[in-house]
């Protein structure tokens, strides 16, 4: 299948802003959508400068996502069902980040970069066996909930979750047996 993009040869000679209204964007049951590209003839355009709320799912061979919708302004990212898509980046300003199924690479590492603004993370139904690479360094969540994740499997001899170091987590909701959390001595500060 061919790529797809939203501004192919768009000529532009001032700024233009591309919907430049829309605050919430929804691509779903994209079953044969590889490739999201947005080919433009001009670094003037501004994409969707508002949007806040992407959900991309069910798009199983969907690959990437153009760093034009991963805008600064984007604050809540869910993702569901999408085995091949890769981010190697995410909003600086992203404050909830919800994985359903197999979202692709943030099913197994988070590229978070001093990230401040995460406070909430929803993890459901993940078929991996760890919990992301990267989950210890979100220092401003508040809110991790692990949810129907039948194949975790964190320590060989027991559904275990480690979290290090998160002391500004209020609420921990969780299917899992155990779950020890440790200070950053390595001591466990409490376990369920």
């Amino acid at each position: 299948m061919s790529p797809m993009g939203l501004f192919n040869g768009l000529e532009a000679s001032s700024t233009i802003v591309a919907y430049p209204n829309l605050k919430e964007l929804v691509i779903s049951e994209m079953k044969h959508w590889e490739e999201w590209v947005m080919e433009t003839s001009s670094e003037d355009i501004n994409v969707m400068p508002l949007l806040r709320d992407l959900y991309i799912l069910n798009c199983p061979v969907l690959k990437s996502v153009p760093h034009q919708i991963l805008s600064q302004s984007v604050r809540k990212l869910f993702i569901r069902d999408c085995p091949e898509l890769i981010i190697s980046w995410l909003p600086p300003l992203l404050e909830e980040l919800g994985l359903d199924g197999d979202a692709g690479s943030l099913s197994r590492s988070l590229p978070f970069n001093d990230n401040t603004s995460l406070k909430v993370m929803w993890i459901q139904n993940s078929p991996h066996s760890t919990l992301p690479q990267g989950l210890s360094q979100l220092k401003a969540l508040q809110t991790l909930k692990i949810v129907g994740c039948n194949s975790l499997t964190c320590h060989t001899y027991s559904k275990r979750c480690w979290c290090f170091d998160m002391r500004l987590l209020m609420e921990l909701s969780y299917e899992l047996e155990e779950i020890n959390v440790f200070t950053e001595a390595g001591k466990p500060d409490w376990t369920w």
